[in-house]
């Protein structure tokens, strides 16, 4: 919902006052969220009734949603829309965001064992309030500009949803606009959803059933992150050398990584904490790469007032397949042992590489040699 309704407002209004405001409501809303605990534990008040809790969640889920699309829409407007430029500009960013997940982490875990649980849950509201502060001074291209409201100025749920509808079909229709922002999408948005299922679901599912011990997730999502950092460490270094940038396009990361998603047949075939660590962090590897190589090339393509809605799209796409995918897989995994459904994943996912490597081959048609 947050990537439907946040894509047009990206396009109509200055991307980094967006994320502005988004932070600070986030921060109202974590607090509201933690405010409903604080006040049935301290004071016995029955606040943290399900659906204040669900709801609250629902709309720190739609900010987020916004924040997700923000981030793709900002960093032209910060280093130009040049695609090496890009990519180094995003492999920077990935490289702080996965030492500051584990740094973060780390700290949380210290914090919560001296100080308790509390204190740093009370912790995220200034965070928030601070990192709006840090994008309200944002300083944008002068050349990218807020795009008129039309439509979006009329007031009303029923106007708000219909503008809502039109700014995904916008959305959707740029994406077919031209095969390289097609092809580009398509192997942006398969490995996106499987990566996603793969932390949020598939790791702690396996280390506890084929596995048999729920604390090896934590091995494994550590792998995971490794290979990110490692992923996006390699994309900057690639593109930094102007001869390596011509080799290394999009289209050999995306084959890169369609030979990582074929490492997760270790799940079936040699399931195994130290089989499986390698061939979850080569796989990660190689979809950071991926992933950062594709978003910076749809960035440069994308015209400026369309890359809230189409990345908008992209997004609120992605999650409704991983909502989606995420109900199925949960009734096999219930109905089945959890070998055969891992060996079922693995049979759908040769299907998915090789489409994968035939989305590079479109996509490396479009380039000019």
């Amino acid at each position: 919902i947050g990537s439907s309704v946040g894509g047009g407002l990206l396009d109509r209004r200055p991307p980094a006052k967006v994320l502005a405001w988004t932070m600070g409501l986030q921060a109202l809303s974590v607090t509201a969220l933690l405010g409903l605990f604080v006040a049935q534990s301290a004071f016995g008040i029955p606040l943290a009734q399900p659906i204040a809790v669900l709801a609250l969640h629902m709309v720190t889920g739609i900010l987020a949603g916004v924040a997700d699309t923000a981030r793709q829409v900002i960093p032209p407007a910060l280093v130009g829309d040049e695609g090496q430029a890009l990519k180094v500009f995003n492999s920077k960013v990935h490289v702080a965001y996965e030492f500051a997940g584990v740094a973060g982490a780390l700290l949380a875990g210290l914090l919560i064992k001296t100080v308790g649980v509390v204190f740093v849950l009370a912790l995220h509201p200034p965070a928030y309030l601070l990192a709006a502060w840090a994008f309200s001074r944002l300083k944008l291209a002068p050349a990218i500009k807020a795009q008129p409201e039309g439509a979006a100025s009329k007031r009303g749920i029923r106007q708000a949803l219909a503008q809502a509808w039109s700014d995904l079909k916008a959305g959707a229709k740029a994406v077919k606009g031209t095969p390289i922002i097609f092809w580009a999408s398509v192997a942006l948005v398969v490995p996106l959803v499987l990566h996603r299922l793969l932390e949020g679901m598939l790791i702690p599912i396996a280390a506890k059933a084929l596995l048999a011990d729920p604390s090896v997730a934590a091995w494994i999502m550590g792998a995971s992150n490794f290979g990110e950092l490692v992923g996006a460490f390699l994309l900057m270094r690639a593109n930094l050398s102007d001869a390596a940038a011509a080799k290394l396009r999009s289209p050999f990361w995306i084959r890169l990584m369609s030979l990582g998603l074929v490492g997760l047949w270790a799940f079936t075939f040699s399931p195994t904490l130290w089989a499986i660590l390698p061939w979850i962090a080569f796989g990660s590897l190689s979809w950071a790469a991926s992933d950062l190589s594709l978003r910076s090339k749809l960035q440069e393509s994308l015209a400026p007032e369309l890359r809230g809605r189409t990345f908008g799209f992209l997004t609120a796409a992605a999650f409704a397949i991983v909502f989606l995918t995420s109900l199925g897989l949960g009734f096999m995994f219930d109905a089945f042992p959890a070998a055969p459904v891992f060996m079922g994943i693995n049979a759908v996912l040769l299907v998915v590489v090789a489409g994968l490597f035939y989305a590079a081959r479109r996509l490396a048609s479009t380039y000019k040699h």
